[in-house]
Protein backbone atom coordinates (compact mmCIF):
# COMPACT_ATOMS: atom_id res chain seq x y z
CA UNK A 1 0.00 0.00 0.00
CA UNK A 2 1.09 3.54 -0.62
CA UNK A 3 2.41 5.60 2.25
CA UNK A 4 1.41 9.24 2.09
CA UNK A 5 3.59 12.14 3.10
CA UNK A 6 1.37 14.74 4.78
CA UNK A 7 3.33 18.00 4.78
CA UNK A 8 3.16 20.36 7.72
CA UNK A 9 2.32 24.02 7.21
CA UNK A 10 6.05 24.77 7.43
CA UNK A 11 6.81 22.11 4.80
CA UNK A 12 4.26 23.69 2.46
CA UNK A 13 5.80 27.15 2.85
CA UNK A 14 9.25 25.72 2.12
CA UNK A 15 7.92 24.05 -1.02
CA UNK A 16 6.35 27.30 -2.21
CA UNK A 17 9.40 29.47 -1.49
CA UNK A 18 11.98 27.02 -2.86
CA UNK A 19 10.40 26.50 -6.27
CA UNK A 20 10.09 28.91 -9.20
CA UNK A 21 7.24 31.45 -8.90
CA UNK A 22 3.76 30.06 -9.64
CA UNK A 23 4.93 26.43 -9.40
CA UNK A 24 3.14 26.10 -6.04
CA UNK A 25 1.35 28.81 -4.11
CA UNK A 26 -0.40 29.67 -0.86
CA UNK A 27 -3.67 31.59 -0.68
CA UNK A 28 -4.43 33.06 2.72
CA UNK A 29 -8.19 33.48 3.17
CA UNK A 30 -10.52 34.69 5.89
CA UNK A 31 -13.75 32.68 5.90
CA UNK A 32 -16.58 33.14 8.40
CA UNK A 33 -14.09 34.90 10.69
CA UNK A 34 -11.49 32.10 10.58
CA UNK A 35 -8.00 32.20 9.08
CA UNK A 36 -7.19 29.59 6.42
CA UNK A 37 -4.23 28.79 4.18
CA UNK A 38 -4.92 26.92 0.95
CA UNK A 39 -2.05 25.39 -1.03
CA UNK A 40 -2.19 24.43 -4.67
CA UNK A 41 -0.15 24.61 -7.87
CA UNK A 42 -0.11 26.38 -11.21
CA UNK A 43 2.82 25.27 -13.36
CA UNK A 44 4.06 22.26 -11.36
CA UNK A 45 4.94 19.11 -13.29
CA UNK A 46 5.34 15.57 -12.01
CA UNK A 47 9.00 16.11 -11.13
CA UNK A 48 8.06 19.11 -8.96
CA UNK A 49 5.53 17.05 -7.01
CA UNK A 50 7.88 14.09 -6.57
CA UNK A 51 10.92 16.04 -5.38
CA UNK A 52 10.01 19.66 -4.57
CA UNK A 53 13.01 20.18 -2.25
CA UNK A 54 16.26 18.83 -3.70
CA UNK A 55 18.00 18.31 -0.38
CA UNK A 56 15.00 16.56 1.24
CA UNK A 57 14.03 13.55 -0.91
CA UNK A 58 11.49 12.29 1.66
CA UNK A 59 9.38 15.41 1.23
CA UNK A 60 6.85 15.26 -1.60
CA UNK A 61 4.19 17.70 -2.77
CA UNK A 62 1.48 15.26 -3.89
CA UNK A 63 -0.93 16.75 -1.32
CA UNK A 64 -0.47 20.30 -2.68
CA UNK A 65 -3.76 20.20 -4.54
CA UNK A 66 -6.14 21.97 -2.21
CA UNK A 67 -4.42 21.05 1.05
CA UNK A 68 -5.95 23.45 3.58
CA UNK A 69 -4.82 24.61 7.00
CA UNK A 70 -6.98 26.29 9.62
CA UNK A 71 -5.00 28.65 11.88
CA UNK A 72 -6.77 28.80 15.22
CA UNK A 73 -5.63 29.65 18.75
CA UNK A 74 -1.95 29.28 17.91
CA UNK A 75 -2.31 25.89 16.20
CA UNK A 76 -2.79 24.68 12.62
CA UNK A 77 -5.19 21.93 11.58
CA UNK A 78 -5.02 20.41 8.11
CA UNK A 79 -7.72 19.05 5.81
CA UNK A 80 -6.82 16.82 2.86
CA UNK A 81 -8.33 16.46 -0.59
CA UNK A 82 -7.32 13.83 -3.17
CA UNK A 83 -3.59 13.49 -3.55
CA UNK A 84 -2.42 14.68 -6.97
CA UNK A 85 -2.75 12.02 -9.67
CA UNK A 86 -2.50 12.05 -13.45
CA UNK A 87 -3.98 10.79 -16.68
CA UNK A 88 -2.83 7.75 -18.58
CA UNK A 89 0.30 8.61 -20.62
CA UNK A 90 0.43 12.19 -19.30
CA UNK A 91 4.02 11.54 -18.16
CA UNK A 92 6.33 8.57 -18.79
CA UNK A 93 5.71 7.42 -15.21
CA UNK A 94 2.02 6.96 -16.15
CA UNK A 95 2.49 4.99 -19.33
CA UNK A 96 0.36 1.97 -20.16
CA UNK A 97 3.31 -0.39 -19.54
CA UNK A 98 3.63 0.82 -15.94
CA UNK A 99 0.01 -0.06 -15.14
CA UNK A 100 -1.02 -2.94 -17.38
CA UNK A 101 -0.12 -5.63 -14.83
CA UNK A 102 -1.33 -3.89 -11.68
CA UNK A 103 -4.34 -5.35 -9.89
CA UNK A 104 -7.44 -3.16 -9.89
CA UNK A 105 -9.43 -2.41 -6.74
CA UNK A 106 -12.19 -0.33 -8.33
CA UNK A 107 -13.02 1.50 -11.53
CA UNK A 108 -15.04 4.63 -10.82
CA UNK A 109 -17.02 6.42 -13.49
CA UNK A 110 -15.59 9.92 -13.92
CA UNK A 111 -18.57 12.21 -13.56
CA UNK A 112 -18.12 15.59 -15.23
CA UNK A 113 -18.22 17.90 -12.23
CA UNK A 114 -16.22 19.54 -9.48
CA UNK A 115 -14.43 17.99 -6.52
CA UNK A 116 -16.08 18.93 -3.23
CA UNK A 117 -15.21 18.21 0.37
CA UNK A 118 -16.42 19.60 3.70
CA UNK A 119 -14.82 21.12 6.80
CA UNK A 120 -16.16 21.85 10.26
CA UNK A 121 -15.32 25.25 11.70
CA UNK A 122 -14.33 25.62 15.37
CA UNK A 123 -17.85 26.88 16.13
CA UNK A 124 -19.32 23.61 14.83
CA UNK A 125 -20.72 24.78 11.50
CA UNK A 126 -19.96 22.72 8.40
CA UNK A 127 -19.26 24.17 4.95
CA UNK A 128 -18.21 22.79 1.59
CA UNK A 129 -14.86 23.54 0.05
CA UNK A 130 -13.26 23.15 -3.34
CA UNK A 131 -9.51 23.05 -3.91
CA UNK A 132 -9.50 26.85 -4.44
CA UNK A 133 -11.45 27.72 -1.30
CA UNK A 134 -14.92 28.37 0.09
CA UNK A 135 -16.64 31.09 -1.93
CA UNK A 136 -17.11 29.86 -5.49
CA UNK A 137 -20.44 29.21 -7.21
CA UNK A 138 -19.71 25.50 -6.72
CA UNK A 139 -19.54 26.03 -2.97
CA UNK A 140 -22.87 27.81 -3.03
CA UNK A 141 -24.51 24.93 -4.89
CA UNK A 142 -22.88 22.28 -2.66
CA UNK A 143 -23.89 24.11 0.54
CA UNK A 144 -27.48 24.37 -0.67
CA UNK A 145 -27.51 20.65 -1.44
CA UNK A 146 -26.01 19.85 1.96
CA UNK A 147 -28.49 22.06 3.82
CA UNK A 148 -31.48 20.39 2.15
CA UNK A 149 -30.39 16.74 2.45
CA UNK A 150 -30.54 15.43 6.00
CA UNK A 151 -28.80 12.12 5.24
CA UNK A 152 -25.82 13.94 3.75
CA UNK A 153 -25.62 16.16 6.84
CA UNK A 154 -25.53 13.13 9.15
CA UNK A 155 -23.02 11.23 7.01
CA UNK A 156 -20.63 14.17 6.61
CA UNK A 157 -20.83 14.88 10.34
CA UNK A 158 -20.03 11.21 11.03
CA UNK A 159 -16.99 11.42 8.75
CA UNK A 160 -15.62 14.59 10.32
CA UNK A 161 -16.19 13.17 13.82
CA UNK A 162 -13.92 10.25 12.86
CA UNK A 163 -11.11 12.16 11.09
CA UNK A 164 -12.41 11.02 7.71
CA UNK A 165 -12.38 13.35 4.70
CA UNK A 166 -15.45 12.74 2.48
CA UNK A 167 -14.74 13.44 -1.19
CA UNK A 168 -17.63 14.14 -3.56
CA UNK A 169 -18.21 15.11 -7.17
CA UNK A 170 -20.70 17.95 -7.61
CA UNK A 171 -22.64 17.78 -10.86
CA UNK A 172 -25.57 19.79 -12.15
CA UNK A 173 -26.23 23.36 -13.18
CA UNK A 174 -22.53 24.34 -13.17
CA UNK A 175 -22.01 22.54 -16.46
CA UNK A 176 -18.56 21.68 -17.80
CA UNK A 177 -19.25 19.43 -20.82
CA UNK A 178 -21.89 16.84 -19.91
CA UNK A 179 -25.41 17.98 -19.07
CA UNK A 180 -27.15 16.88 -15.87
CA UNK A 181 -30.83 17.36 -15.08
CA UNK A 182 -30.30 18.30 -11.43
CA UNK A 183 -27.65 19.07 -8.84
CA UNK A 184 -26.19 16.05 -7.11
CA UNK A 185 -23.29 15.00 -4.90
CA UNK A 186 -21.71 11.65 -5.73
CA UNK A 187 -19.48 10.08 -3.08
CA UNK A 188 -16.12 9.38 -4.73
CA UNK A 189 -13.89 8.24 -1.91
CA UNK A 190 -12.93 8.66 1.73
CA UNK A 191 -9.54 9.47 3.24
CA UNK A 192 -8.10 9.15 6.69
CA UNK A 193 -7.20 12.77 7.42
CA UNK A 194 -4.30 11.72 9.66
CA UNK A 195 -2.55 9.07 7.55
CA UNK A 196 -3.89 9.95 4.11
CA UNK A 197 -4.96 6.35 3.51
CA UNK A 198 -8.06 5.72 1.41
CA UNK A 199 -10.94 4.04 3.21
CA UNK A 200 -13.36 1.62 1.58
CA UNK A 201 -16.87 2.87 2.32
CA UNK A 202 -17.97 -0.77 2.48
CA UNK A 203 -15.88 -1.10 5.64
CA UNK A 204 -17.67 1.70 7.48
CA UNK A 205 -20.02 0.91 10.32
CA UNK A 206 -22.52 3.26 8.73
CA UNK A 207 -25.64 2.86 6.60
CA UNK A 208 -25.05 4.73 3.34
CA UNK A 209 -28.67 4.52 2.24
CA UNK A 210 -29.59 7.89 0.74
CA UNK A 211 -26.00 8.78 -0.24
CA UNK A 212 -25.35 8.72 -3.98
CA UNK A 213 -22.21 6.67 -4.59
CA UNK A 214 -20.18 6.88 -7.77
CA UNK A 215 -20.76 3.98 -10.14
CA UNK A 216 -18.18 1.22 -9.85
CA UNK A 217 -17.34 -0.77 -13.01
CA UNK A 218 -14.84 -3.41 -11.90
CA UNK A 219 -16.27 -5.86 -14.46
CA UNK A 220 -13.88 -4.30 -16.97
CA UNK A 221 -10.17 -4.90 -17.39
CA UNK A 222 -7.63 -2.16 -17.88
CA UNK A 223 -7.41 -3.08 -21.56
CA UNK A 224 -11.21 -2.82 -21.82
CA UNK A 225 -11.01 0.79 -20.66
CA UNK A 226 -8.30 1.62 -23.18
CA UNK A 227 -10.47 0.22 -25.94
CA UNK A 228 -13.71 1.88 -24.77
CA UNK A 229 -11.98 5.24 -24.36
CA UNK A 230 -11.45 5.34 -28.13
CA UNK A 231 -15.11 4.80 -29.02
CA UNK A 232 -17.41 5.76 -26.12
CA UNK A 233 -19.32 9.06 -26.45
CA UNK A 234 -21.30 11.30 -24.09
CA UNK A 235 -18.96 10.10 -21.37
CA UNK A 236 -15.88 11.59 -19.67
CA UNK A 237 -14.01 8.48 -18.57
CA UNK A 238 -12.91 6.64 -15.44
CA UNK A 239 -10.70 6.90 -12.38
CA UNK A 240 -8.95 3.62 -11.73
CA UNK A 241 -7.91 2.79 -8.17
CA UNK A 242 -5.38 -0.02 -8.02
CA UNK A 243 -4.89 -2.37 -5.07
CA UNK A 244 -1.90 -0.34 -3.87
CA UNK A 245 -4.25 2.72 -3.95
CA UNK A 246 -2.52 4.41 -6.88
CA UNK A 247 -5.03 6.46 -8.89
CA UNK A 248 -5.08 6.98 -12.64
CA UNK A 249 -7.47 8.87 -14.95
CA UNK A 250 -8.51 7.35 -18.26
CA UNK A 251 -10.53 9.81 -20.39
CA UNK A 252 -12.38 9.22 -23.62
CA UNK A 253 -11.27 10.58 -26.97
CA UNK A 254 -14.76 12.08 -27.33
CA UNK A 255 -14.40 14.08 -24.10
CA UNK A 256 -11.06 15.55 -25.16
CA UNK A 257 -12.64 16.68 -28.42
CA UNK A 258 -15.69 18.18 -26.70
CA UNK A 259 -13.52 19.99 -24.15
CA UNK A 260 -11.51 21.64 -26.93
CA UNK A 261 -14.73 22.54 -28.81
CA UNK A 262 -16.42 24.09 -25.77
CA UNK A 263 -13.32 26.08 -24.83
CA UNK A 264 -13.21 27.53 -28.34
CA UNK A 265 -16.93 28.31 -28.23
CA UNK A 266 -16.67 30.03 -24.86
CA UNK A 267 -13.69 32.00 -26.13
CA UNK A 268 -15.73 33.25 -29.07
CA UNK A 269 -18.60 34.20 -26.74
CA UNK A 270 -16.23 36.18 -24.49
CA UNK A 271 -14.83 38.06 -27.51
CA UNK A 272 -18.36 38.82 -28.71
CA UNK A 273 -19.41 40.12 -25.29
CA UNK A 274 -16.24 42.19 -25.03
CA UNK A 275 -17.03 43.92 -28.31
Amino acid sequence: MLKYFIPTYSDCLNIVYNNPPKTFYEKRKLFEGYDFSIFSYQTAEYKNFKNPLKDYPKITAFEMKGLTFLHHEGKTFHSLMFNKFWELNQYPEFSYDNFKDKKIKRIMVKEDGNLISFVRLPDGRIFSRVKEGFKSSFNKTANEFYNTHDKYQKFISYCLDNNIVPLFELVGENRIVLKYEENNLFLLNLRNNITGEYIDWESLDYDLDGINIIKNETQYSFDDLISMAKEKEEFEGWVVQFEDDMLLKVKTKWYYGMTDFMLEQRGRERKKNYK
